[in-house]
């Protein structure tokens, strides 16, 4: 996605945006998106994908089903993530609030 400890001012500011967009949006949004489908489908889709194109095997139901576990997966990355912007969000607010003069 990004990083927010950028050296150039104007790159930092848009990042700071963006994620404050993403955060107005919403955590559960996030974690549907970024996380379930977007972690989670594409490391499915992919272990599927690899299965069937490399090992030329056909897909059984157990395996389909053992695979649902990357959008379990998903969530918890995303929750990860989250938190680690978020953490990352308000440490650089804080840093910016205390070189500001009062």
């Amino acid at each position: 996605m990004f990083r927010l400890a950028s050296k150039d001012p104007t790159k930092y500011e848009r990042q700071c945006d963006r994620w404050e967009k993403i955060r107005q949006k919403g955590k559960t949004r996030f974690l549907l998106l970024r996380g379930v489908l977007g972690y989670g489908g594409f490391m499915y889709l992919f272990m599927v994908c690899a299965r069937v194109f490399v090992s030329h095997e056909r897909l059984a139901w157990p395996y389909m089903l053992i695979s649902c576990g990357w959008f379990v997966a998903g969530y918890f990355w995303g929750i990860w993530i989250w938190r680690w912007y978020d953490d990352e969000f308000h440490g650089a607010e804080n840093r910016s609030a205390s070189i500001l003069p009062r």
